[in-house]
């Protein structure tokens, strides 16, 4: 077996692996985020944009071909976190996150962004961008959530509406339905595919876990 082959077989594992998705690696990706910004705003802000723009990475089309990430940052975007010269004040940004993870910014490909803290840490550099950055809609705002996506997250995208980001939310959300023909027995399914089974103890609102 050549080592041309042994690197190329390497190269396809290592971005399979970065190409992850799920609730858990968005909320991993968050956590860490949130040694650069702990706001709650921004945190539930940048939760759902990565619901709306790649279902959490669920989203097929996720990682075909260069894409930003699960959250989706676009390259003009993404061009726009390294751009100092029309943005001076990301130099203190850029330095927070070398002192906080040791990642030279500028250093990062927009390949780079198919791991999921990578793309979550520059849809925030993003927002640092736009003019509106003071401005992040208060957590739970959906409407707001939806008009400060359309116009700043998106601004370079014309043909998206406001409406979409409500409705996507709204969509990714669990169906419950009986399953086996035991009225006791719920089997509840997310739209990202996960299957969590729970049985009925007492009132209906009771659930205790069976597997997961």
């Amino acid at each position: 077996m050549g080592k041309s082959f042994l690197i190329f077989l390497f190269t396809i594992i290592l971005g399979i692996s970065a190409q992850k998705s799920g609730k858990k690696v968005v909320r991993d990706a968050l956590n860490k985020l949130g040694n650069f910004d702990d706001s709650p705003d921004t945190r539930d802000l940048m939760e759902k944009i990565a619901i709306v723009e790649s279902r959490n990475g669920e989203d097929p089309n996720t990682y075909k071909g260069d894409r930003g990430g699960i959250w989706q940052v676009s390259k003009i975007g993404f061009d726009d976190t390294q751009n100092i010269r029309s943005h001076p004040k990301l130099a203190r940004y850029h330095k927070r996150v070398f002192d906080i993870f040791g990642i030279k910014w500028n250093e990062i490909t927009y390949e780079d962004l198919r791991d999921p803290f990578l793309s979550a840490l520059a849809a925030r550099l993003y927002l640092h961008t736009t003019e509106a950055e003071a401005l992040l809609p208060e957590a739970g705002e959906l409407e707001a959530q939806a008009k400060y996506w359309l116009n700043f997250y998106n601004k370079n995208i014309k043909t998206v509406k406001q409406e979409e980001f409500i409705k996507r939310v709204n969509d990714y959300k669990t169906i419950t339905d009986k399953s086996y023909r035991d009225p006791h027995l719920v089997k509840q399914i997310n739209l990202q595919g996960d299957k969590v089974c729970y049985i009925l103890t007492g009132k209906p609102e009771n659930f205790v876990r069976l597997f997961h």
